[in-house]
């Protein structure tokens, strides 16, 4: 509201200098160039002319623009406006007629001679059209501009609304399909192993206070982010088999720079949904690093064929997809993604960076 006020203000004190402009050149500094002294009924009729342009455009932006230009009537629109600038043209001739106007100018600037009417005083009123169409052409071109800013501002405004709908919502969607997975580990380990249960749920508690808390925001700190995933991976840990390799470098130093909350997990949740077994070696690898601000992710692990954890997962697919929905609003054009999962070898590997805000 405040950034509204300011711009009425700016706006009104521009229209403000510029009529004072058009007033002090036109009106004032241009008659007295003449080096003669006019008759009051010169600067009377002067002033009916500044004030009847000022009527004029504030007519037109007050009614005219509005009712029919902004609704597309535009024959109908010029047409009245026409209209109105021949009436203002009439009264301009009405009050010089009833001033005597040409002839009090004739006796001013020719003193002595005798005044004659002359058909060419009539083409003044051309100039004088010329004029109102020159300030309502100015005054047309800044409403339009000014009605296009503001449904671009409405515009604007409608989209990032909608966008922060959306991020809740794509947002929801993930942190319930990540808790699902952990509290299926976590009940998996009660039947085998009592202490690293308690391990998970501890690590759990971490992660619930991190995204109960930190994810309320648009943007958390890097650090924060690493210190989740590092978590997260610890609780992982947990569930896998000693036949499973993991091998993770995270070389991430930074105490300023910003992320969207949660936005790699869907990645690493990948690396381990594909890439454990319980009969068969298997190996994970996980590298985050950071240069400058483009953050670096990547991940590689075998695909294990026909991973009972995956049939058990029917919405393996929602994390990742609403990663990438998230991606492309908030980070356009400011991220790279590489996915690859029909290599000769059976890996899959993800190469992922992000310039970071």
């Amino acid at each position: 509201m405040k950034n509204a006020g300011n711009y009425k203000s700016y706006a009104t004190l521009t229209y403000l200098i510029g009529w004072g402009l058009l007033a002090l050149l036109i009106f004032l500094l241009i008659p007295l160039s003449y080096g003669v002294v006019l008759p009051v009924a010169y600067w009377v009729n002067q002033s009916v002319f500044f004030f009847s342009l000022v009527g004029l455009t504030y007519f037109n932006a007050k009614v005219l623009a509005p009712k029919y230009l902004f609704k597309k009537k535009i024959i109908l629109y010029y047409s009245l406006l026409l209209l109105v600038c021949l009436m203002v043209i009439s009264l301009l001739w009405a009050v010089a007629a009833a001033l005597n106007l040409g002839e009090l100018i004739h006796y001013a600037l020719r003193p002595g001679q005798v005044y004659q009417p002359k058909a060419s005083s009539r083409y003044m009123y051309f100039y004088i059209f010329f004029l109102e169409i020159s300030v309502l052409g100015i005054s047309i071109t800044i409403l339009l501009l000014r009605k296009w800013l503001s449904e671009e501002k409405l515009r604007l405004e409608t989209e990032e609304r909608n966008t922060s709908m959306e991020l809740a919502y794509l947002k929801a969607q993930i942190n319930p399909h990540f808790f699902f997975n952990s509290l299926n580990t976590i009940n998996a380990l009660t039947y085998k192993d009592i202490e690293s249960s308690r391990q998970a749920l501890s690590k759990l508690s971490h992660i619930m206070r991190y995204v109960l808390y930190d994810t309320q925001h648009k943007s958390v700190l890097l650090n924060k982010e690493i210190d989740f995933i590092k978590d997260y991976i610890a609780l992982a840990q947990l569930r896998v088999s000693l036949a499973v390799e993991i091998e993770l470098e995270i070389e991430v130093n930074a105490s300023n720079l910003l992320i969207a909350p949660m936005l790699l997990l869907p990645f690493i949740e990948n690396s381990f949904k594909h890439g454990i077994s319980s009969k068969q070696p298997a190996y994970i690898y996980i590298a985050i690093g950071l240069k400058g601000k483009t953050l670096s992710l990547v991940t590689k692990n075998n695909i294990i064929k026909k991973n009972a954890y995956l049939e058990k997962d029917s919405n393996s697919g929602i994390g990742m997809t609403n990663t990438l929905r998230r991606l492309d609003l908030l980070y356009p054009d400011k991220y790279s993604l590489q996915i690859n999962h029909n290599s000769p070898k059976d890996e899959y590997w993800v190469d992922f960076k992000i310039e970071l805000l």
